[in-house]
């Protein structure tokens, strides 16, 4: 019999990428969804897909670097 898989995660992996930093706000979510949108890349093996954990800090490190924050341009108020 097979125990956990599915989509569910196991609670242990979860406790284990904590320990590198306990306090961290980053959830498993979000490291899912920066690596479905091809941001860091994968290896794949089957259905999985295989990280490196140091591409992903590296990742988190740098920051969104091709995402653009639109500015407003400054105009005249009318009195």
């Amino acid at each position: 019999m097979r125990k956990g898989g599915g989509q569910h995660g196991n609670p242990e992996d979860e406790d284990r990428d904590r320990t590198l930093d306990p306090d961290t706000r980053i959830t498993l979510h979000y490291i899912r969804s920066i690596i479905n949108q091809g941001k860091v890349p994968v290896r794949k093996a089957g259905t999985k897909k295989l990280v490196d954990l140091d591409k992903v800090l590296e990742y988190l490190a740098r920051g969104d670097e091709d995402e653009e924050v639109e500015t407003g341009e400054i105009r005249r108020v009318k009195p």
